[in-house]
């Protein structure tokens, strides 16, 4: 759910009411499963059209977001745009190798297996990736750009100097050389993603105040940082929290007081504060069976003073475990 609400989502709800494909549904949707471009449910409060579901790639996406360029069979099942250059007979192989190696940065190196902004194994062949954040995820939903590559519809929502029209992504190199020359006002130690550690692609600047730490967007979806949604009085703009400020309270570690690893973290089963496993004393390595309670309820120590959770911080669906925190 974002932070900001934009005057547009009344508009945009109308809009898709009118779609021929509202109301319908393929049997894709289950619950607890995101559409791979807005990162809501089939029939949540944002799109009342049907999952489509591509046969090669397994992109999930409700049929207004992923705009399909092939035919939707009667089970939901149709190419998306990345397969059809790959796999469709009209496509010869000359032209598949030339659309792989086109591109407007070199192709960027596999990410880190380290990183905290995993995807969930679905990616797309080598030499397809996203030039607004230099990923091949399929998370995301992958459409054609003015110049012979790709980018994610999600990052697109990030950029209103960039834009779908016409069934191909434009103005995209601009995009980049101005947020280049934004980021290169910043210390060198900020100018790369604080979740991939990648330097290239379109850097979001943190949208707390006096902040100047960078994400990619579809990082920052993946790790279910807060979102800041404005209207530039055309359309949505999403902008990001940084992991310092994505959380507040009970959400961030009661020892180091900090907010990343997300995923990493405990949380006591009296106080609902949480504790990254490695902070503990001793640390943990592995989750717990069974109810968990913290060394302050342990003892018997009041946790009225520890604060809560600001009502603008909720909690949403992990990306990449596909389930709710909430159900641990």
């Amino acid at each position: 759910t974002p932070e900001n609400v934009s005057p547009t989502k009344k508009k945009r709800k109308s809009m898709i009411a009118s779609h021929p494909d509202s109301g319908k549904r393929y049997g894709i949707g289950k619950p607890g499963l995101l559409c791979d471009c807005c990162f809501f449910e089939e029939h949540g409060d944002v799109s009342q059209t049907p999952f489509i579901k591509c046969l090669y790639c397994g992109l999930v996406a409700h049929s207004a977001c992923y705009p399909p360029i092939s035919t939707v069979d009667e089970k939901g099942k149709f190419l998306c745009d990345v397969c059809t250059s790959y796999f469709h007979p009209s496509v010869n192989r000359e032209e598949r190798t030339k659309k792989s190696e086109d591109g407007n940065m070199r192709t960027p190196k596999p990410l880190a297996e380290d990183i905290e902004a995993k995807g969930d194994g679905r990616v797309h062949r080598r030499g397809v990736y996203c030039q607004l954040c230099a990923r091949s995820d399929v998370l995301g939903g992958m459409k054609p750009t003015d110049s012979n590559s790709w980018v994610h519809l999600a990052c697109l929502m990030s950029t209103e100097d960039a834009f779908f029209q016409n069934k191909t992504a434009v103005h995209v190199k601009g995009a980049l050389k101005k947020n280049r020359t934004e980021v290169m006002k910043c210390p060198k130690s900020k100018q790369k993603c604080e979740e991939c550690g990648g330097r290239s692609g379109l850097l979001l600047k943190c949208k707390h105040k006096g902040c100047d730490r960078h994400m990619h967007a579809l990082c920052a979806e993946i790790l279910d940082r807060l979102r800041v949604v404005e209207n530039n009085g055309e359309r949505d703009i999403i902008s990001y929290k940084c992991t310092l400020h994505s959380y507040e309270g009970v959400d961030a570690c009661g020892v180091c007081k900090l907010s990343n690893k997300q995923h990493e973290m405990l949380e006591c089963d009296k106080c609902s504060q949480g504790y990254h496993m490695a902070c503990l004393t001793p640390p943990l390595t592995e989750i717990p069976e069974g109810d968990w309670f913290c060394a302050r309820c342990t003892t018997k120590e009041p946790a009225a003073d520890i604060p809560t959770t600001p009502s603008s911080v909720i909690k949403r669906i992990h990306l990449y475990c596909k389930r709710n925190p909430d159900e641990n």
